[in-house]
């Protein structure tokens, strides 16, 4: 197979029971974890995008989507008005 590509496009991990992006953060609120961080991710998710562990998964944003928005509001300090620079970098944290 010397010189072999292989492109693994979009759910290409879903075979084999992994998540999609789409469904990574529905899992972790899901998952019972009494950590600050988690407590905190919990709460920002129902601010900004109004879902919580009771929400249909397809109701939570995707992965990419959070986290880009985050980056970009840590990198500009145009941050969420309920969440100073160290609960964003948490929030972040909890989801790496």
């Amino acid at each position: 197979m010397a010189g072999t590509v292989i492109f693994l496009g979009a759910g290409a991990t879903k075979a084999c029971k992994g998540l999609l992006t789409n469904e990574i953060l529905h899992a972790i609120l899901a998952a019972p974890d009494p950590s600050p961080s988690w407590a905190l991710l919990s709460d920002f998710l129902e601010k900004l995008f109004h879902v919580n562990k009771q929400s249909p998964p397809d109701q939570f944003p995707g992965l990419p989507l959070v986290m880009s928005l985050l980056d970009t509001a840590m990198i500009s300090q145009l941050l969420p008005a309920q969440l100073s620079a160290l609960e964003m970098a948490t929030v972040t944290g909890s989801m790496a």
